[in-house]
């Protein structure tokens, strides 16, 4: 007895209706069908489909898929048994695209965005020029633009052309509100720029000495709550009173403003409380500018100026015990631009050496050399003023300050601030018409430098002169004349020598030379005058 083919034999054990294929493929292009494949006992035979190579889920009677009737192979997820399914009938299934267009590109752009991105981007759309909103950009630029012209005019000291044009911007800053307000820009108006155009007003008011205007527009400012810093204007309101010589009203608005710095503004307090001490000086009251003055000195930040004025209050109040210490206490003062590490100081000394060998020189090293030199002008100026009175006989006083000096020399071995006051020392001998030791302290001089030498030449030439000693005179003047031929003095005092010996056409040159040296020079004007004279010369006699 033949065997029964395989699947037929069991094909009916599990019939089911069409209907229970949940799951199937859908019927792929090319799968087996009823019509196309069908198992007759013999080997399965290979299908010519793209699928070709890769096994279909049998059904459900052998690996769990659910059996179709008849042991026939159907397209896995149809309901029953027909024609091939192609692409177009085919059910949708996840390997089929859902209802979206390729672009042709293969770029996903759902939005069709892709052919406006292609490209340079557009160009950014401008504002017109005739908005609102540029109309006052544009007022804003002349507005500052006459501010700056105005301070660089006031710069150059051209006062009345600079309150012009201060005045001028603060008409247009007033078009500017107003231009805003009717445009409903009002919360655009710029406080900074009225501030500005305000305190520029102000300044060249006061520059121009038009002090009562000034005050009225300081008032307006300080006055307005939406300057958080103006109450420090106040300053300049006192400053005004001072130059107007109203120092109770200076020294109330100094107090005023120095209300308004923090603490963390020590230098413009310690500023502020110099003004107040100098306008008590103005008024006489020594003892309120000295305690103005030493809250200054101690308060760790003391400079050479206000010591100074210390050191004139004491001295009018005769205290000679105070100008004493004061005075050790004023050298100790650091000179502007120094440092605490001393090798520092000298690198830059040997740099500043180096820049006058090569004549570079810039700004800042030239405002630091003069206010250096007005820090030795100071000390001498002090020294001289107090040494004739800190003992009681003026000579003591002054052993004890070229003492002083000499240690501070010892520090700042370019000061020569001790052989300057030896220099006085020899003049105040002359004071008390002690000749021969003035002599005697000037020829100690002549080993000393140049400079040095220079001075005490010309003073023994004019001692000699007095004397009646035209020849000792005449060697020192020449000895002056060949250290500094640009010292006026010395040229005078040779002229002199050869006006005696009537020899008044080489006194008259000497005292043209004297004069193209230092044009204001009072004696070689005189003399010059004189010497004219004799020669007849009397139109340049009235001249000179």
């Amino acid at each position: 007895m033949a065997n029964p083919p395989f699947f037929s034999a069991i094909s009916g054990l599990n019939d089911k209706t069409e209907d229970d294929d949940l799951y199937g493929f859908g019927g792929a292009a090319g799968a087996p069908t009823a019509g196309n494949a069908q198992f007759d006992g013999g080997p399965l035979k290979a299908l010519n489909n793209p699928l070709e190579g890769q096994m279909r889920p049998p059904s459900q009677g052998i690996w769990g898929g659910p059996p179709t009737s008849g042991g026939i192979w159907q397209s896995p997820g149809s309901a029953m048994a027909g024609p091939p399914r192609t692409v177009d009938n085919r059910p949708m299934s996840s390997h089929r695209k859902a209802g979206y267009q390729g672009s042709g590109q293969g770029q996903f752009d759902p939005l069709k965005q892709g052919a406006s991105m292609q490209g340079p981007a557009p160009p950014l759309q401008k504002k017109s020029a005739d908005s609102p909103e540029e109309q006052c950009l544009e007022m804003e630029r002349k507005v500052n633009a006459l501010i700056e012209e105005s301070a660089q005019l006031s710069l150059q000291k051209d006062y009345p052309l600079a309150l012009e044009k201060a005045k001028e911007a603060s008409k247009k800053e007033r078009m500017l509100c107003k231009h805003r307000e009717q445009q409903g820009l009002g919360d655009q108006i710029n406080i900074d720029l009225t501030y500005s155009v305000h305190f520029n007003l102000a300044v060249q008011y006061q520059k121009n000495q038009l002090y009562t205007e000034a005050l009225n527009t300081y008032s307006l400012i300080v006055r307005n709550k939406q300057y958080a810093q103006s109450g420090r204007l106040r300053v300049n309101m006192g400053n005004i009173y001072y130059e107007q010589n109203k120092l109770s009203l200076a020294i109330k608005m100094y107090r005023l403003a120095l209300d308004q710095i923090p603490n963390t503004g020590k230098d413009l307090k310690y500023k502020i409380v110099r003004n107040i001490g100098n306008a008590y000086v103005k008024i006489g009251q020594y003892q309120d500018a000295i305690g103005s003055y030493e809250t200054i000195m101690e308060g760790g930040n003391p400079d050479i100026q206000t010591g100074f004025n210390l050191l004139l209050c004491y001295y009018a109040l005769g205290d000679r015990d105070k100008l004493k210490r004061h005075f050790t206490k004023l050298l100790n003062i650091r000179k502007y631009g120094a440092s605490d590490d001393d090798d520092l100081d000298e690198v830059m000394d040997e740099v500043e050496k180096e820049n006058e060998m090569f004549h570079v020189d810039d700004h800042l090293r030239a405002e630091i050399r003069e206010r250096r030199k007005q820090h030795m002008e100071i000390l001498l100026t002090a020294a001289r003023l107090i040494a004739p009175m800190i003992e009681k006989d003026w000579m003591e006083g002054f052993n004890y300050i070229i003492e002083q000096l000499r240690h501070y020399e010892l520090k700042d071995a370019s000061s020569r601030l001790a052989s300057e006051m030896q220099m006085c020392k020899a003049l105040q001998f002359l004071k008390y018409k002690k000749y021969n030791k003035a002599i005697d302290a000037l020829k100690a001089f002549e080993k000393k430098d140049k400079q040095l030498k220079a001075k005490a030449a010309t003073n023994l030439s004019y001692l000699y002169f007095l004397e009646g000693d035209i020849e000792n005179g005449q060697k020192y003047a020449d000895m002056s004349i060949a250290t500094d031929k640009y010292n006026a003095k010395a040229l005078v005092n040779r002229g002199n020598f050869y006006y005696v010996k009537q020899e008044y056409d080489k006194a008259k040159e000497l005292y043209m030379d004297a004069l193209a040296v230092e044009a204001d020079c009072i004696e070689a004007m005189y003399n010059l005058g004189l010497t004219t004279k004799q020669l007849g010369q009397y139109e340049e006699a009235n001249y000179g």
